[in-house]
């Protein structure tokens, strides 16, 4: 604004000079004429100025870090998991929401690059393990860069990946995790000895899908008088005694029949195996910790928070109170306990909004993100389940720039265009039934990270995210910290030699 304001003076002092040269009327009439109109010009400009120049928009190129760019119809081929084929796979519009946004995706992509985007889907539940990340390992060993990027459910890529086989993406060229389109710190939190092979972002909309929530019954929180779930998320107060206490109050007998049972009871919360490991994220917790120097420690004993939070839910659980404990495979039977208002609290995953038992609930239903600690917790934690995909590339992909923009490019495209339609599309303003409901999804979007422990689970034994699997009936009077003294020496030495070596 200053050199703008200097720059009309000059040119103001320069008109005054040429019109004293010239002449004309008298010479206090023209001093003073030209001292009005040099102020004259001095407001108009100074008007004509904002107070304050907004910064330009960045270019794409700016978001992105590189620019449109010709590949010459390179065949970029991906391998992805069938299960989850929504993601990638479109081979023409349909009509389907998901899938005609996934196909513009598609195409935008391979004009953007001037490439052939193949893409070929294979098995990828834990049963298929071992015939899905071969698929890899083979290439590599092959010497043919076959798949220029492997996308497939984390639980199933932890098992085959190490150094020998898999791109260490923090060396990539041009890969930037801290993009918007990236989860969040996740280099920081899932590094080993400063390797990452696999990520969380936006290109892969099961990261949605398969986000951890908790699903309530707004006709039992009105029955009981209970706290309004969204205002206590607001207002920091959403926390684990929050949440028992709450559920201590709603559980009851309907029956008349002793004892607790989920037939004929008010259940105040339904505990099922996967989704009760999610406490250990959202609390703030780890099995597996990190030294000084950044290496991974197996502590002997758990920390304070661990040993209180796992008391209170296991305590929560034990006969006689009115809360359940289920097994894995009861996801819509607890949904269907929800969906007759006999259950306050459902912890599961947020697919589940979309089954066709929560669409035909009569009742107004909810979603929270896992509580805090406790108020002095500063965010809220939302846990990546291990059946999202993450995105992975062979140790000898052919053209390492290449698949690092590809997968910027994905993930970009998928935080402007294709997530809106699934998330707030599909999720949000299709089946959220209040605006409140929709700023919880937002929130556990905007909160989601992933655990090393719940990651690389797999690659330990015992299976130590079942230490966040918390309840009465899985103790049988063992401590947690009885636990921790029997299995640090034997998870030292896994540390040591299994986990260690794969990330040399």
């Amino acid at each position: 604004m200053k050199k703008r304001i200097l720059s009309a003076l000059l040119a103001t002092m320069m008109l005054v000079s040429c019109l004293a040269a010239c002449g004309g009327g008298k010479e206090g009439d023209s001093t003073t004429t030209a001292t009005t109109t040099a102020q004259d010009a001095v407001d108009a400009t100074a008007s004509q100025t904002p107070a304050e120049t907004e910064p330009p928009e960045p270019t794409l190129e700016e978001k992105l870090g590189f620019g449109e760019t010709n590949y010459e119809g390179y065949v970029f081929n991906m391998l992805i998991a069938k299960t989850d084929e929504y993601e990638h796979l479109a081979e023409t519009l349909t009509g389907d929401l998901v899938n005609d946004a996934v196909y513009a995706r598609n195409t935008q992509v391979e004009e953007f690059f001037n490439i052939d985007l193949q893409i070929k889907s294979m098995p990828c539940a834990w049963a298929d393990r071992q015939t899905f990340t071969a698929e890899v390992s083979k290439q590599v060993l092959a010497g043919d860069p076959t798949w220029d990027m492997v996308v497939g459910q984390s639980a199933v890529m932890c098992t085959g990946l190490n150094s020998q086989y898999y791109t260490n993406i923090a060396e990539m060229p041009g890969m930037d995790l801290s993009k918007p389109w990236w989860i969040v710190n996740q280099f920081e939190r899932l590094e080993i000895n400063g390797k990452l092979f696999g990520i969380y972002g936006d290109m892969n909309l099961s990261l949605y899908g398969d986000m951890h929530g908790i699903f309530f019954s707004s006709a039992i929180i009105a029955e009981n008088k209970l706290e309004n779930p969204y205002e206590l998320v607001k207002n920091n107060q959403w926390t684990l005694d929050k949440m028992l206490t709450m559920a201590e109050q709603a559980g009851g007998d309907l029956d008349g029949t002793a004892g607790a049972g989920k037939e004929g009871d008010r259940i105040g919360i339904i505990a099922i195996d996967n989704p009760m490991r999610a406490f250990g994220t959202s609390l703030g917790c780890e099995v597996v910790t990190r030294g000084e120097d950044g290496a991974l420690v197996f502590p002997a004993a758990p920390s304070e928070r661990h040993i209180d939070f796992y008391t209170k839910i296991s305590n929560a659980f034990v006969d006689g109170s009115y809360n359940l404990k289920f097994k894995n495979d009861t996801y819509e039977e607890s949904l269907q306990i929800l969906a007759e208002d006999r259950a306050l609290f459902v912890p599961s995953y947020l697919n589940y909004i979309s089954n066709a038992i929560m669409r035909d609930m009569k009742g107004d239903f909810g979603i929270l993100p896992y509580p805090k600690y406790d108020e002095t917790q500063e965010n809220y934690i939302s846990q990546i389940g291990t059946g999202a995909t993450c995105t992975t590339f062979p140790q000898n992909i052919a053209n390492p720039e290449l698949a690092a923009q590809v997968a910027n490019y994905m993930g970009y495209l998928g935080a402007e265009t294709l997530v809106s339609t699934y998330f707030e599309t599909y999720l949000q303003e299709r089946l959220s039934r209040t605006p409140e409901m929709q700023d919880m999804l937002t929130l556990i979007r905007e909160t989601a990270t992933a655990n090393l422990t719940t990651v690389y689970a797999a690659l330990f034994s015992p299976n130590l995210v079942t230490w966040f699997e918390v309840s009465g009936n899985i103790d049988h009077g063992t401590s947690l910290v009885s636990k921790f003294k029997a299995n640090a020496g034997p998870a030292k030495k896994i540390l040591e030699k299994n986990i260690m070596p794969r990330f040399e």
